[in-house]
């Protein structure tokens, strides 16, 4: 995982990229607060990038939308996103990435 940019002195967010691993694999994103809202744009280089949204409200408040189609699908079934409001995590599960796909995320407080 690789975070290229994160916070800017923007008060309220921050940003972040990581690039998958050649056979996808979890990544954890550690960041100074819990996040209400995670927004995860998943092989921005690709042809069909997917978007991803969770909040920390619920697990069933999160939506997909698929880069191949745009179809949106609310809630996302398994978005493969979750917040720890408690550890200030992010977990990105590799289901929900693709391999070696460079990511790009924004959290919101």
């Amino acid at each position: 995982m690789s975070v290229t940019s994160k916070d800017f002195g923007q008060p309220g967010f921050l940003t972040g990229t990581f690039t998958s691993a050649g056979t996808a694999a979890l990544v954890t994103e550690t960041l100074p607060w819990a996040p209400s809202l995670f927004i995860l744009f998943v092989d921005i280089e690709g042809t069909n990038p997917n978007m991803l949204v969770q909040t920390s409200y619920s697990t069933t408040d999160s939506m997909l939308t698929t880069g191949s189609t745009g179809v949106i699908t609310t809630p996302a079934v398994a978005s493969g996103i979750t917040i720890s409001t408690t550890a200030n995590t992010v977990a990105i599960a590799a289901t929900a990435q693709v391999n070696s796909g460079k990511n790009f995320w924004i959290a919101f407080k």
